[in-house]
């Protein structure tokens, strides 16, 4: 029974993933700038192709810079909890001050 029913999960996924092929494009602003080349030289679409070429390579620096700083961060508290950070005391918990 459980492996008709994973069967059954499979084909549903890859049948929706064939019909939605027609529809999917490659990214939102090639889109957009094919619709705007009504009469134009292309240079809407240059400018779509342009704008996402430059998100594209962005977007992963951008990931990486947000996981780097929130590493160093957390890193940085840490050490400051543990007063192993030079020149700064330690951070004493509320309920342990008298």
């Amino acid at each position: 029974m459980k492996s008709q029913l994973t069967v059954s999960v499979w084909s549903i996924a890859i049948v929706a993933t064939l019909a939605l092929t027609a529809v999917a494009h490659a990214c939102p602003m090639c889109a957009e700038a094919l619709d705007n080349t009504t009469g134009q030289a292309g240079g809407s679409l240059a400018g779509g192709f342009y704008y996402s070429i430059l998100f594209m390579l962005s977007l992963p620096f951008s990931i990486i810079t947000f996981f780097g700083v929130m590493f160093y961060r957390l890193h940085r508290k840490s050490l400051l909890e543990a007063g192993e950070l030079p020149g700064a005391d330690p951070i004493e918990s509320p309920s342990s001050s008298t």
